[in-house]
């Protein structure tokens, strides 16, 4: 019951674009203002958010809790990539997660130790949480599996 109404609070209080719904020139422009921007207050080391992913119709496909570290950790993707610990269950695949913030953009990689696959999570972040797009990319292409929110759930 409490990850639907997480899921519903998310849903409510967020609002923003799937990259299907945009260019590929406005999804450039989106970023460099976005990630040009402060990060929001909630998004800080120690913190606990909630990832709920759904797939494209809508239904929930899953759900991890991340704690939030300063620590760097080496991916195959070029950046300031930094460590995220998985916190209690999860019902998505995940393995030595890693997220890339710059201003109010982030990426979360539910795998950084894969090279050349990248399952993620991309979106922007607000005072409210998260909200993007679940998605696999490579060197073939990729998929979106559906649209992805957060919400921070404060430290421990």
């Amino acid at each position: 019951m409490k990850l639907v109404l997480t899921w519903l609070a998310c849903i409510v209080a967020l609002a923003g674009c799937t990259r299907e719904d945009m260019s590929f020139s406005a999804r450039a422009q989106r970023y460099q203002h976005l990630s040009e921007q402060q990060s929001p207050a909630t998004w800080v080391t120690g913190s606990r958010w909630t990832f709920i992913a759904s797939d494209k119709k809508g239904a929930i496909a899953g759900s991890i809790v991340f704690r939030v570290t300063d620590e760097p950790v080496k991916v195959c993707i070029a950046g300031n990539w930094k460590k995220l610990e998985i916190v209690g269950n999860s019902s998505l695949p995940a393995h030595a997660p890693a997220y890339l913030l710059g201003g109010r953009t982030l990426e979360v990689l539910l795998s950084s130790d894969l090279c050349d696959s990248y399952d993620e999570f991309s979106g922007d972040l607000s005072d409210k949480g998260f909200t993007g797009t679940h998605e696999n990319s490579g060197m073939f292409g990729g998929q979106t599996y559906g649209r992805v929110y957060g919400i921070s759930i404060g430290p421990d």
